[in-house]
Formats: structure tokens, sequence, C-alpha cells
């Protein structure tokens, strides 16, 4: 064996891969340092086990023979994001500082500790130190360091050769003989029976194999070892359950389609986490898939350069394709080696996160998911907002879940995480109040789906409380009131409701115009009729405004759904559902409270108490061009108490400049006297709903509005009664 290892490193001195001289230069090197090796050593004996990350999860210990090897593998190892000990890098042993205690501490505490077993390995005096230290180190603090012996210059015959052991051991005794303090020959023997006690790797005396037992060494590494860089987790609340859940759906789908792929889907609003959980699972999914792991983002209508960025990605993660390689290739070049099955090594885990239902991004998807040729025991994982973008994918139902729901603790806990910095509450009237503050972000899914916790809102909360009044629950529970619409006066947009306009942006102006009425200025009779006449009057308002046949709103509506705006929708009886958060973002958008740019470019205003005072004003152009729904409200008053004040005139508000006003609502304006002077006025007005006005003296210039379809005016007797009859 040892004729055979010559043979190779001479071939790599041939090559001018090797450094020669190594193991005598380097053992010299050690050697004058020694003496000071005991005062840096640090305390080995049995104590608890040590809790704390190493900087090094892995050690390298060689002797200096098989210095090629090791450099390969040291760097192989970092290309897969684990940055071993290793006595020639300076992140190990930084210059101008005495490199025992460096040793001493990365050998007590690694995870891992490869042995590279030679002759010169138990002939040298330092890699023997090594190799006690982490015999020492796994009989106390840290019992779980495992031992990788790598047989490289010696066979497992040789290593277990009693003649050759006992020529290691006389040379351990002279060592002995002038360091008697630091060399104890019973302790290296035993250190030498753990070598022996760990099922190692050998290479076999075959130079062709030499590159495929490097690999396989990489492998079996990374599969004892997570990575050193990954996405960090640790804030991280019901991570366990994430991780429980999906491996309980994953085991119940079988491999389908041309390369026995098993595919698993994940849809829910945003902000619900499903970003968190792909990268979450890539973490914890890296060791079984040996850090073939990818996590995609995707976007929509996505553009040529990011989606040759998304190929790069998946390649250089889930191929053998390098990075120089890709360096230079375009689309076409990348889509080739992502449809070869010589491209492919392992099995490996994609993550297609947050697909939406445009083309470009369902056929960006579809290359994927249909087209790479991932090795058999792959998995790809696909999220989006609705079930109905999954199935633009051909993802079958029984494939998808909705996303894992956070329990009440771990909402708790995520939202003392960015409240408190993580802080511990004992008390349980701390608690009440902490869980007080946390069900704020407690929605609504839709009235036949009961609630869940927003995490995305939970943390945004937890962030502007703890900014807002420090650590104390008590603070909290009473800032609540004027955290309803979180930071006002924020520079930038509440990341909750940014998240919502992703999906409202990308609604047509029709689109947009129909949610809104659904949201906030339909009829909010309903609770005085049953329920088939609420949804027959609601048909027919719509049908009115929008002047179209209920079955191509119907249409429109579905879309809305499939766009992850609604939750249920029922065609032919008309009743829909939204989602809490989605109801929020239409109020708070109308008011102007999200985004910001000038009143002449807003479409709905809907005011409560009083009303924008541009609506006094005279635009540029005269008249407020794109604006086409209008709301006016005042909160009714509780049945045995009158209310005084409040707008009690609308004299200021230009009319004229409305005209392209299509929805006219004003509620509640109890105080409200005169005359609504409407008179040649609003032309496009197709919906006037006039509620609880009681002081109102007339409309004039009804006759006027030619395109008027829809007139309600409900004075608060009527109200009253209403509610007492139902």
């Amino acid at each position: 064996m040892d004729r055979i290892w010559a043979k190779i490193w001479a071939f790599c001195e041939y090559l001018h891969l090797g450094s020669g001289d190594r193991a005598m230069n380097d053992e010299a090197t050690r050697c004058t340092v020694e003496t000071n090796a005991d005062n840096d050593r640090s305390s080995t004996e049995p104590g608890s086990p040590s809790t704390s990350q190493p900087k090094h999860k892995i050690f390298l210990s060689h002797s200096g023979a098989q210095k090629y090897f090791v450099e390969n593998l040291c760097k192989d190892l970092e290309d897969h994001h684990r940055f071993p000990f290793f006595d020639i890098r300076e992140s190990s042993l930084p210059k101008g500082e005495r490199f025992p205690e460096h040793i001493f501490e990365a050998a007590q505490q690694c995870n891992l500790a490869v042995v590279v077993v030679s002759e010169e390995y138990f002939t040298s005096k330092w890699p023997m130190i090594e190799l006690v230290e982490f015999v020492r180190a796994k009989s106390g603090r840290n019992p779980n360091l495992k031992i990788l012996p790598l047989f490289m210059g010696l066979s497992h015959s040789e290593f277990s050769d009693q003649t050759r052991q006992e020529g290691w051991f006389r040379k351990w005794a002279e060592w002995a003989e002038e360091d008697r303090s630091r060399i104890n020959v019973a302790e290296w023997k035993e250190a030498l029976k753990e070598v022996k006690a760990f099922n190692g790797m050998q290479f076999h005396q075959d130079m062709r194999k030499f590159a495929s037992y490097q690999k396989n060494v990489v492998r079996m590494i990374c599969k004892l070892v997570s990575p050193d860089v990954k996405w960090y987790d640790a804030h991280v609340r019901g991570r366990s359950n994430i991780c429980k859940v999906y491996s309980e759906h994953i085991s119940t789908l079988q491999p389908s389609g041309r390369y026995k792929v098993r595919v698993i889907a994940y849809y829910g609003v945003g902000g619900l986490g499903k970003t968190t959980m792909c990268k979450v699972l890539c973490n914890e999914l890296a060791l079984e898939f040996e850090d073939k792991v990818c996590h995609v983002e995707l976007a929509p209508n996505p553009s040529s350069n990011l989606k040759l960025l998304h190929l790069h990605e998946v390649l250089k993660k889930l191929t053998r394709t390098s990075e120089e390689v890709l360096r230079g290739l375009n689309e076409g070049e990348c889509k080739d080696i992502l449809y070869k099955s010589v491209s492919w090594e392992q099995p490996a885990f994609l993550a297609l996160d947050n697909l939406w239902d445009d083309t470009k991004s369902i056929e960006h998807a579809k290359m994927f998911l249909q087209e790479a040729a991932f090795p058999e025991g792959s998995v790809v994982m696909v999220t989006a907002r609705t079930l109905t973008t999954l199935g633009y994918l051909g993802i079958d139902k029984s494939q998808c879940f909705e996303v894992p729901e956070l329990s009440k603790e771990d909402a708790r806990n995520l939202f003392l995480y960015h409240a408190a910095n993580g802080r511990e509450y004992v008390n349980k009237g701390d608690i009440d109040m902490i869980d007080k503050c946390v069900s704020r972000c407690y929605f609504r899914k839709s009235e036949k789906q009961g609630c869940h916790y927003l995490p995305l809102s939970i943390k945004v909360l937890g962030m502007h409380m703890g900014s807002l009044s420090g650590s104390d629950p008590k603070q909290w529970l009473e800032s609540l009131p004027r955290v309803r619409d979180f930071d006002l006066h924020s520079p930038e947009e509440n990341p909750v409701f940014g998240v919502i306009r992703l999906n409202y942006d990308r609604l047509t102006p029709e689109e947009q115009a129909l949610f809104m009425d659904i949201s906030c200025y339909r009829s909010k009779s309903r609770p005085f009729f049953n329920s088939s006449i609420y949804w027959t009057r609601l048909r027919e308002w719509l049908g009115h405004v929008h002047r179209k046949k209920w079955e191509e709103i119907g249409v429109q509506l579905q879309r809305l759904k499939d766009k992850g705006l609604l939750e249920d929708v029922d065609v032919t009886s008309g009743e829909f559902s939204m989602h809490d958060l989605y109801r929020e973002f239409a109020k708070l958008e109308v008011q102007g409270k999200l985004k910001g740019g000038n009143f002449q470019s807003r479409r709905f205003v809907y005011a409560y108490e009083s009303y924008p005072f541009e609506l006094e004003m005279m635009p540029s152009g005269g008249v407020w061009e794109k604006l086409v729904r209008v709301g006016i409200v005042e909160k009714v008053p509780s049945l045995d108490g009158k209310k005084d004040g409040g707008i009690t005139s609308l004299e200021g508000i230009q009319w004229g400049y409305c005209s392209n006003v299509v929805v006219l609502k004003l509620r509640g304006l109890r105080n409200l006297k005169g005359v609504l002077n409407l008179k040649g006025l609003i032309c496009c007005l197709r919906s006037l709903d006039l509620c609880g006005l009681d002081k109102l003296g007339g409309v004039e210039g009804l006759e006027d509005l030619k395109n008027l379809a829809y007139f309600q005016w409900i004075q608060s007797e009527d109200l009253i009664e209403g509610l007492f009859a139902s």
C-alpha cells in the first residue's frame, strides 16, 4: 500500500499538484513550539457537554504526506459550504498567533475529525497529539464527536498489523522517555483503538479510482456535517411543525412523471410563510440530499435576465456544472444542460416558490418541473397563493396542501422575538396581555374556513410594539388601539400590505374596481335580509354598476379568486368570501393610507368622519379624471344615544369636478342638512346609495343623472326597524 501511495504522490508531483517536502518541514515547524503545547491546551477534563457552535465543524488531521489529497479535499468541502480546520488555511491558524491553542480548541470542539491514516501519521508526534485530543474530547465535553478514518497510506490490514503497531509503540515510548509529562503511551494506544472502532473509508489500490474516492469522501462528510453557510432560521417559530408536516405529506406521495420525481405543493395567502417554509426545508433537507438543495423565488412576468439567473442558480447548486462554466452560457445553453441526465449526479430538492398565474411564470416553472432531468428520488416543491394557480402546472389536487399554520404558542413566541428580542414571560397576566396583542393578527380566512395567525403581520406588529412601547406587555396592550394601521408615518408601505399589493397591482382597472366594490362600496344592509335576498340584490347591484350580465361578473369574481384576492366563490348563487387581511387592505387603500401619491392619481375615495379637502378644490384639467368611486361615512350611533356634530354640509364639495364617478355612497351623515345638489354634475353616476341621512331635505338633479341605474335612500329609522324585524 505504501508503494501505491508513493506512485500516486510521484504522479501528482509530476503534474505540479503537490508540494513535495510537506511532511518533514511541517513536522519541524510544529516541533519548534511543542514546548508551549501544555500551556495553550484548554482543559479537557470530563464535564458537562458543550452547547456552543464550533468555529470549525470539521477537523482535517493529517501528517503532511498526503498533502495533495487533503488540500483538494479541503477545497471540495469549501465548495460545499463546509469550512474545515486545515492547518495551512490562515482562517484556521492566523499569522502571528501561537497555533497550539487554535489546534486544541478546534480539536476539542469539532463535530467530525477526519483522520488521514498513513504510516507517517502514527510516526509523527503532532498528528498523534491531535488524535489523542479528539479521543479526550469525545470522552469529555464533546461526546457526539465522530472520527472518520481515511485509509490512504495504509490499508485496513496494514493498519491492524500487530508487528507494525509494535513499531509505533516503541517510537512513542522513546518520545515518552524525553517528554513524560505530555506523552502517555497507554493513552495513545487507547486512541489507536478508537480509530479502529470507527468505520472508515479505504482507498483501494487503483489509481483510476482516486478521483472517485475523493468525491465519495466529500459526499460522506457532507452527509455527516451540515453546511456552515445556510439561511439563518433561528428566528423561525413553528420550524419543527413545518418539518413534521412536510415529512407526513411527502410520505404519502409517489414518484411520477418521466424522471420519477415526487412533486408536492403548498398554497396560502401572502404573508402566511410560504417562503419561510421553503428556506427552512432547504436547511433541513441539506443532509438528506447532500447539499443538492435550491430555493428559487419566482416573480410575475419574469424577464429574460431573471430566468437566466434562475437557471444558473439551479444548475450551480443541483448539477455538476461549475460556476466558471455557467458564466458564459446563455438561456438556451443552460436549458440544454438542465435537460440532460448526464448533468445530474444525485437526487435533488428544488423549491419553486411563489408561483404566479401569468403565462410567462407558468412556462418558466414548467421548464423546471416537467423538463429538467432530475435523478430518481428527487423532490420538487411548488408554492403559490391559490390552489388554482398550482393547477396551471398540472399538479394534482392530491399533491397540494395548505401551508402549515402557526400554533398559538408559536405565534406568541414569534411576536416576542420581534417585540422583546425573544425575552420569556412566565407571569400569566403578562402572557394574557401578550395573547391579546397577538390576537390582532388572528385573521378569518373566510366565512367557511375559520381563522389563522398570519406570521408576517405578527412580525410587523412585534417590531412596531417593540419600538413604540419597550418590553412591557401592559404598555403594548395600551398601545394596541393606536396601531390599527401600524406606522402610518413610515416612508415605506407596511410590509404586510405590500405583499398583498403585489396581487392587487396586477389586476386590470376593471378588476380593481370590482374588488373595491365588493370590499367597500356594496350595500351594508345585509343583516336586515335573509341570505338569498342579500346575494340576489348584490348581484343586481354589481350588474347595474358594471353594466354586465351576471355570468360575466361571475367569471371576473372567479378570476379574483384565482389571483388570491377572494377565498370562496359560488358563481351560481353569487356568494363569495374574502380573507380579513384583504378586506383590511381594501379599507386602508380607499382611505389613502397605504400608497403614496397625490390625490390626482386616486381612483377610490372612502372617507370616515370627514371628507378629503381636495374635493373642494379644482384639479388641473378641471376634473378628477381617475376618480370613479366616492364614499363618505360616519359611524352609526348606538340605539339609545344620539350623535351631535359631524358633517352638516357637503356644499363645499365641487361635484362637477367628479364627473367620472360611477358610485357615490353617503352613509350615517345624520346631521347633514339642506339639499344634496347633483344637478347636471355627476354625469357618469350609475349608483347612488344614501343611508342614514336623517336631516337631508332632498336630492336635486336626479332627473339629470341619465346613467343612474341604482338609487337607494334609507333613513336611520328604517334601519332600526329592519334590525328589530330581523
